[in-house]
């Protein structure tokens, strides 16, 4: 049968020194574990991927490619702060143009990208709306006034 004191149990120093030693050793791996491995891919994580994305829109000023860049007024920030450079990923998604070669200035872009750990602001998608002027004049989505009264 076991007694019960309310004496504390004294034990070999040498024991306590090496049980508080495996604790600490135990504890670094175990955080090494929970720091040191990427997550694994899952819709949190793609959601968190996600929320590094930025879009902002606005009229194309400067085309560089060159340098491949493009510069916009957004729209969506107050002057003088507003004029952006959007440097074009390797990979960009282009809607509205054949290719990011036919961006032309006055077009209106929206421009989804992410910045890098230098700073640069990187397109990696960009929805174009041609300048009335670069349309091309060949009846297509034109409305005849026949059709308009209708």
């Amino acid at each position: 049968m076991l007694q019960y004191t309310k004496e504390p149990i004294k034990g070999d120093p040498g024991v306590s020194k090496k049980i508080v030693i495996l604790t600490v050793i135990f504890c670094a791996a175990f955080a090494g574990c929970l720091f040191g491995q990427e997550k694994p891919a899952t819709e949190e994580t793609a959601f968190e991927d996600w929320m590094d994305y930025k879009v902002t829109f606005g009229e194309v000023k400067v085309v560089g490619m060159a340098e491949k860049t493009v510069t916009i007024v957004d729209q969506g920030i107050e002057p003088p702060e507003n004029v952006m450079v959007y440097y074009l990923a390797p990979e960009i998604e282009v809607e509205g143009a054949k290719s990011a070669e036919d961006i032309a200035v006055g077009d209106m872009v929206d421009i989804e990208y992410y910045v890098t750990e230098d700073g640069k602001r990187m397109a990696d998608f960009i929805v174009v709306e041609k300048k009335e002027e670069d349309m091309p004049l060949n009846g297509e989505g034109l409305i005849s006034q026949e059709e308009e009264e209708e």
